[in-house]
């Protein structure tokens, strides 16, 4: 019988949609090497985002807050045991014995070590952790920070740390074979995570292109270099279904479409916008750019395994200590956080409108004439951080432990 996995995540417009990929990667390449998978999840739009990313997995609806899984632990063992099983699910026919987990895999930033305890009554238990809060009793704990502190991890029967543990999709490999470090910057990617609460990629590109009003007045900020080293160029705008801000994105670009829109500024060219949405290959837009702007998590990993040279900032906690590692590592620069200080009142690092210049500024430098040795230097500092093939090691390790 196949070794069965049961994987325990959320994803919706509070916390986005970085738990929900990354683990339906670890789905696919778990499918593809030979184990069943069911995706048990808190809520329904949590289930809806599942049946978007990858709608050849049964999902289980707990029925819960998000914010309190531990709510399940008054359910008792054998009613755990139901609900992290293939029971009741489209997949239940294929099994000739009790269809229990084998490996129950958890990301949610809300796990607690009395959950996880819970659970680890039922079945071997892996956790995703990247905040450091808990020291959790369990089979395996992935952490892909650049540099994670595993000595926190004591009570873990196995760790995996590093960025070469991301798990990223297959495509992301495959991009790096062939991306290069052109001449010139023609192509600017911008991608923001798949809510951006602060309306991060508007914003930036309105300050690229020099004004804080361009859709309505198409002018542009006094003084500005805008014209002198963005003429010509596309920014290329990627935003997930659940962006509040996707009716403003439209906006900049030519009817909400990836036809490029194009605002007119000083001679002799045009700054161009894209808008691009349920983009299902994401690797080819990465590499057809030459330099990107994004926030902490997954897709950081993403643009650093293609290579693509990146400018980073950070819009939650959890996303702090890869933002930080990342610019340490001369692998992304760093420009601070984009929260405004009401929703981050501990803020050290300047408020996000200094983060929002310090973009553009960064943006102009890279995009210069001379700046090919820069980027040449991210792109090198990334690519040899990650070869993209995490998800394949990760799985390797669970399939390992099951059959230990």
């Amino acid at each position: 019988m196949n070794p069965i996995v049961i994987i325990r995540t959320d994803g919706n417009p509070e916390i986005a949609t970085g738990h929900v990929i990354r683990c339906c990667t670890i789905a696919e390449e778990l499918k593809k090497k030979g184990a069943d998978v069911c995706f048990a999840v808190s809520d329904n739009d949590s289930a809806a985002l599942i049946h978007k990313t990858a709608p050849s997995f049964p999902v289980k609806v707990v029925g819960i807050d998000y914010r309190h899984p531990d709510e399940e632990i008054s359910l008792g063992n054998y009613e755990l045991s139901v609900m992290y099983s293939m029971e009741n699910t489209l997949s239940a026919q294929n099994f000739h014995s009790d269809p229990v987990a084998d490996m129950i895999l958890v990301d949610s930033y809300f796990a607690t070590a009395d959950w996880i305890a819970a659970l680890h009554h039922i079945s071997k238990v892996a956790v995703i952790d990247d905040l450091m809060r808990d020291d959790f009793s369990v089979d395996l704990v992935i952490n892909y920070d650049i540099d994670p502190q595993i000595s926190f991890y004591k009570k873990a029967g196995r760790i995996l740390s590093g960025a070469s543990y991301a798990p990223l999709r297959p495509q992301f490999a495959s991009a790096a074979e062939s991306y290069k470090v052109r001449n010139e910057v023609r192509n600017i990617l911008v991608t923001t995570g798949g809510t951006d609460p602060y309306n991060v990629a508007g914003r930036l590109v309105l300050s690229l292109c020099g004004s804080d009003n361009i859709c309505k007045s198409n002018a542009c900020r006094t003084g500005s270099s805008t014209p002198s080293v963005l003429s010509g160029l596309t920014i290329h705008i990627v935003s997930g279904a659940l962006n509040s801000h996707l009716d403003e994105l439209g906006a900049l670009a030519d009817d909400g479409s990836t036809a490029p829109r194009s605002f007119d500024v000083p001679d002799p060219c045009a700054v161009h916008v894209a808008l691009h949405t349920d983009v299902t290959d994401m690797a080819s837009l990465m590499a057809s750019c030459d330099i990107a702007v994004t926030a902490g998590g997954t897709t950081l990993y993403e643009l650093c395994a293609v290579g693509v040279p990146t400018l980073t900032f950070s819009m939650a906690d959890n996303q702090l200590s890869d933002t930080y590692a990342f610019n340490e590592a001369c692998a992304a620069i760093y420009c601070g956080d984009m929260r405004p200080p009401a929703d981050n009142p501990g803020i050290t690092t300047g408020s996000d409108l200094e983060t929002l210049d310090m973009l553009t500024d960064k943006v102009n430098m890279l995009c210069a004439r001379g700046s090919l040795g820069a980027r040449a230097s991210l792109h090198r500092a990334m690519r040899a951080l990650t070869d993209g093939l995490g998800a394949g090691r990760i799985v390797d390790a669970i399939l390992g432990i099951i059959k230990d």
